[in-house]
């Protein structure tokens, strides 16, 4: 309503207007909007995700299902990430068929790096796998987000609920959200994370075992012996060729052992006044105001 005002100039993120109205399901500007303002879209650097606790030393790791492989792979596999992408975000964002790292890096490549699809078939085959056949036994699982992200979670809540895997969903504060997930209180939670600069290096150090919460960036407790060596090694390497290599072997590592459920890679998205000129965009979604003009 402020931006309608003429208070605001631009919305930057999809978070910050209610894309069913603003926009078609081509992610356009409806009518009523492109009047007024302009559209910029562009592949931006961030993966959203939710992650999952899984270090056994923790007691509600220890007591959770979370702690199998098979349970985290068969999430992966339970709902449809491109009916979340064209139902709920308007065709916004690229669904995460791949690893952590996001479209835009350059070691982002679907081929080399297979991530998950929607499959009940495997579904049911995991979890028979995990001892939990046609999920008899297994317990309801509780994930954590924040009111941003109710839609989100709930609808995959209801494809989980349909290959029977049961989840309740728990809507907090973010403030809350962040100070319990890096205490670890949260087997399970909606997070996103977006580049500090543009490299895989900042991806895949949410998973190197030195950077555990609180302390650092790893909130899963995923800890790989041989991950850490590639991550090393990849720090010190200089031929570009090699480094991708690398870092998509990481991601692949990350997609079998599971301590993610990859959802999307985002776009950056502004709705901007006409009256504005000269407004650059970048996959960083840096505010650049040097050549910006207000008519």
């Amino acid at each position: 309503m402020e931006l309608l005002s003429g208070k605001f100039d631009m919305l930057s993120g999809a978070d910050a207007f209610n894309t069913n109205e603003v926009l078609d399901k081509g992610a356009n500007l409806r009518d009523f909007y492109s009047k007024k303002f302009y559209l910029q879209k562009q592949t931006f650097l961030k993966t959203d995700y939710i992650g999952i606790l899984i270090d056994t030393t923790v007691t509600i790791v220890k007591n959770s299902p979370l702690k199998l492989r098979a349970i985290r792979q068969a999430i992966n596999y339970a709902f449809d990430r491109d009916k979340l992408i064209k139902y709920l975000r308007n065709n916004l964002g690229v669904a995460a068929h791949a690893g952590f790292i996001p479209k835009g890096l350059k070691s982002y490549n679907a081929d080399s790096v297979k991530g998950y699809y929607y499959a009940p078939d495997k579904v049911k085959q995991l979890l028979a796998e995990a001892g939990f056949p046609d999920g008899k036994g297994l317990p309801v699982i509780a994930i954590h987000t924040t009111e941003n992200y109710k839609e989100q979670v709930e609808f995959i809540q209801s494809q989980l609920a349909e290959n029977k895997i049961l989840v309740e969903v728990s809507i907090e504060k973010p403030s809350i959200l962040r100070q319990a997930v890096n205490n670890c209180e949260y087997n399970l939670f909606k997070k996103s994370w977006f580049s500090d600069y543009a490299d895989e290096e900042n991806f895949m150090s949410l998973f190197y075992s030195k950077n555990f919460v609180p302390q650092g960036i790893n909130f899963f407790h995923y800890s790989n012996p041989l991950f850490d060596k590639l991550f090393e090694a990849a720090m010190n390497e200089k031929n570009e060729t090699k480094k991708i290599e690398l870092y998509q072997e990481m991601d692949r590592m990350i997609i079998n052992d599971a301590p993610v459920i990859p959802l999307y890679y985002d776009q950056s998205v502004r709705l901007v006044s006409h009256k504005i000129t000269g407004l650059g965009n970048n996959a960083m979604n840096l505010l650049n105001l040097k050549n910006v003009r207000k008519n």
